[in-house]
């Protein structure tokens, strides 16, 4: 899946650019690399200790299964100068406690820790969104972003509410705008918001509604992207074929 793409991506990134400076580091593989991270990081918490983001392991905390919504909060107590967790929720003696690894689709939960969340809310796809080369606006909307139009990629969820998916409308509002007219307002209401010293370039992922047919071309495009994703994604049954040894 794509998540695990952009993931080998930056491990190897990472790799390489410690055994650029690392002699003794270079021993190892990358394969080895990629086991001893994605075990060190399936098991760190994040924390801040006097003031400073830092990462732990802490024992025992590491071991408690997922749930949301939360049944447990976590967080370095400054002043016992140790990890703490506390209840949310009455719990019974022997009854399971849990912890909440928060909202992420199953692609991460299992590239991560190596489980899945059935009915998972938090399910995305990630969909890119790329200017169309061909748009006689395609200069103008450069010159408000201030710089070139560069593909993107969203991670949207199913509900219409969260903010991702709000960011990938409002992005392909401005992809799909064809009105001159609507676009010089969409930039005057920039540079009425904005000082002249704070502007860095219009973003696109802010565009508000602007019109019945600009917003009818964005939902055929979201349309256009998931069929298209839909028609070009593998198929749990021909990921299955892929992995079945030849009979040559």
């Amino acid at each position: 899946g794509i998540n695990a793409e952009y993931m080998g991506a930056d491990l190897k990134k990472d790799y390489d650019a410690i055994a650029e400076v690392s002699e003794e580091f270079r021993q190892y593989s990358f394969e080895e690399f990629c086991w001893a991270r994605m075990t060190a990081s399936s098991r760190i918490f994040g924390l801040n200790i006097n003031g400073q983001k830092t990462d732990a392991f802490v024992p025992f905390a590491d071991m408690l299964n997922h749930r949301r919504p939360k049944q447990t909060s976590w967080t370095y107590d400054q002043e016992r100068e140790g990890f703490i967790i506390e209840a949310l929720e009455d719990i019974e003696r022997g009854e399971p406690v849990y912890d909440s690894y928060g909202k992420k689709c199953n692609s991460r939960f299992f590239l991560n820790y190596g489980f899945i969340v059935l009915n998972n809310d938090g399910n995305e796809v990630a969909l890119k969104v790329s200017f169309d080369k061909s748009d006689p606006l395609l200069q103008r909307k450069e010159q408000m972003m201030q710089e070139s139009p560069k593909d993107k990629i969203f991670r949207v969820m199913s509900s219409v509410e969260e903010n991702n998916v709000l960011e990938f409308f409002a992005y392909l509002r401005f992809v799909e705008l064809r009105d001159q007219n609507k676009l010089v307002y969409l930039y005057g209401v920039y540079e009425a918001n904005t000082n002249s010293e704070e502007r860095e370039g219009y973003k696109p992922q802010k565009t508000p509604p602007v019109s019945i047919e600009n917003e009818t071309d964005m939902l055929k495009k979201v349309k256009q992207l998931c069929t298209c994703l839909l028609y070009t994604s593998p198929s749990p049954r021909d990921r299955q074929k892929s992995r079945m040894p030849s009979s040559a």
